[in-house]
């Protein structure tokens, strides 16, 4: 009866802690990273292309020096530049914006948080002697979306357990 109990326990705070997203109304809408993306600022060395968003969000593809990253807007304001959170958490060299399909996580009619792929290529040795191999490793960065400012929660491999991350309502911007 106590191992029932317990586990009756458990159940009730995964549900009650907002970790347990099952008919708890979240759902994901997604936006091409490729498609529809136009090209606003072009430089020598760097680009900005603009590409759907979701709601009052506007996407934006930022591309300089073989790095890219992603800055997410309101009307005319920067809600989150993502340079650094992509270059901090890159999973190799010369990082970039590596999915074609970024994830809007919804609560209800509510954007909550934004997922998106980046890439980056490690060189890796076998032995003294060899010729580098080169690997290309990637990760999930996830962004909580609050009103007027968001805020990178966390970094994973995993797609569900970005959405987990996305959905967990006690991640919030400090």
């Amino acid at each position: 009866m106590k191992c029932f109990n317990g586990l009756a326990l458990l159940f009730m705070f995964t549900i009650s802690s907002g970790l347990y997203a099952a008919g708890s109304n979240y759902s994901s809408v997604y936006t091409s990273l490729t498609e529809k993306c136009k090209v606003v600022a072009m430089g020598e060395r760097d680009s900005t292309s603009e590409c759907p968003g979701k709601g009052d969000y506007q996407i934006f593809l930022e591309v300089g020096d073989a790095r890219s990253w992603i800055v997410i807007k309101k009307g005319e304001d920067v809600v989150i530049d993502l340079q650094k959170a992509v270059m901090q958490n890159a999973p190799g060299n010369f990082p970039e914006v590596s999915g074609t399909l970024a994830e809007w996580r919804y609560k209800g009619n509510t954007p909550i948080a934004f997922i998106f792929r980046i890439a980056g290529t490690k060189e890796i040795y076998p032995d003294d002697d060899s010729h580098p191999i080169y690997k290309t490793r990637s990760k999930l960065i996830v962004v909580r979306l609050e009103a007027e400012r968001a805020c990178v929660i966390g970094s994973t491999t995993d797609n569900e357990v970005a959405r987990k991350m996305a959905d967990d309502s006690r991640k919030m911007c400090r």
